[in-house]
């Protein structure tokens, strides 16, 4: 893969910090923090008393606080969402985007440009601190990592003026190929955990203790087999669609598409959450203004 950087400025990016910080998210969060250790990442997500996600992030822990990336639009929802609770707590909750300039970087160029700004690495999932810089590792099968800045000067600060730059879809759609959703304001309490694959990308812990939304949750996750799953859907189709709306040759819908991804070369990527038991091998179509458009439905689990 083609190394290249975007910046993360389209996501919103809150900061909970104080005493109870983590006694107070760990009765709002699918994710377990009484076992994340300081400078870890941990994906996870919020739902609404009914079990339906308002809100999904990467959540990364410092020595002093909890930080939560999310698509922009769902900061303020989860933002007011948690004010009703966190009076209870001795804790606080701040806009971080004012605090930090954050970049996501991808590809094995980008690694060594890294490398040479450090003596090594943070592991997978974990981040360290640079002179108030953070370098968080989010590789998997190809490298990358996130940079936060804080100055403009400093050993992380020059990193991406060796990279090309992409839009922000080239690095949404690597989360789209793990099977990673962080939900988009439309989204919100649209959908149930299990709907969104979360319980199979560890958004949710089933051993921790209760938080808001999880007896339903654990209800559906312990009944069988799920109804509705996400599933990825791929095609080719020059400009912007308008029509949402998957359906099969008899015309009948599947679903909506949404985190709609436009990607070069005309590849348009995005998710829907559909029936379990759709029949893959059957055809399925979206209408354009020129015809149909075939596309590809594949599992992301």
């Amino acid at each position: 893969m083609e190394s290249f950087f975007t910046l993360l400025d389209y996501q919103d990016l809150l900061q909970i910090s104080g005493e109870d910080s983590e006694k107070f998210l760990q009765g709002q969060l699918t994710c377990d923090l009484e076992n994340l250790p300081p400078w870890q990442c941990q994906l996870g997500a919020a739902c609404n008393t009914k079990g339906r996600v308002y809100s999904s992030f990467r959540l990364l822990r410092t020595d002093n606080a909890f930080y939560l990336a999310m698509q922009s639009g769902v900061g303020e929802i989860t933002r007011n969402t948690l004010n009703k609770y966190i009076p209870f707590y001795k804790a606080e909750m701040a806009d971080a985007n004012l605090h930090y300039k954050r970049f996501g970087l991808v590809g094995q160029q980008a690694q060594e440009a890294i490398e040479k700004c450090v003596s090594s690495l943070p592991a997978p999932n974990q981040a360290l601190e640079i002179n108030g810089d953070i370098l968080v590792n989010l590789s998997g099968e190809i490298p990358r990592f996130e940079i936060w800045l804080t100055q403009e000067q400093g050993p992380l600060a020059d990193v991406c003026s060796e990279l090309n730059e992409e839009d922000i879809s080239a690095w949404q759609a690597l989360d789209l190929e793990k099977g990673i959703l962080i939900i988009n304001q439309e989204d919100v309490e649209q959908y149930t955990p299990e709907e969104l694959n979360m319980d199979l990308a560890s958004f949710v812990s089933w051993d921790k203790g209760c938080y808001t939304g999880q007896e339903i949750v654990a209800r559906m996750h312990y009944r069988g087999k799920a109804g509705k799953r996400l599933y990825k859907v791929s095609f080719k189709h020059a400009g912007k669609i308008n029509e949402t709306m998957l359906k099969n040759t008899s015309g009948n819908t599947l679903g909506k598409l949404f985190n709609i991804l436009y990607l070069k070369d005309n590849i348009i990527e995005s998710m829907a959450v559909l029936k379990t038991n759709i029949d893959l091998e059957e055809p399925a179509y979206l209408t354009a203004e020129d015809g149909q458009i075939s596309v590809s439905v594949t599992p992301l689990f």
